[in-house]
């Protein structure tokens, strides 16, 4: 499983089930038992109630404007001279606050 991000998956698909909701898991295929590494699996099998295959890519956004990126799950890294400027507008403004808050001592 390649993700960009885990963050929550484990915490969410635990607390759906033990609350008695259904964890449904969206796959790209059925791993053959053994073949992957434990560390790789987020997600319990024993937390998982419906499993959806989905084999089109067009099917498993890694993020809402990009189907797969290797740089984002950090299978790939990008020189930031390759990364193009992002125009003056007002998300730019607040991102750049937001970042210089980081170095405020309360």
């Amino acid at each position: 499983m390649v993700l960009a991000l885990i963050l929550e998956a484990k915490a969410i698909a635990m607390a759906a089930h033990n609350s008695g909701g259904i964890v449904i898991a969206q796959v790209e295929r059925i791993a053959a038992r053994g073949s992957l590494k434990p560390q790789d699996v987020q997600v319990p099998g024993i937390l998982v109630d419906c499993i959806v295959v989905a084999e089109k890519p067009e099917y498993h956004h890694q993020t809402y404007s990009e189907h797969y990126h290797p740089a984002f799950s950090g299978e790939l890294r990008v020189p930031p001279a390759v990364i193009p400027s992002m125009p003056m507008s007002l998300e730019k403004i607040i991102a750049r606050r937001a970042d210089m808050s980081r170095f405020q001592i309360p």
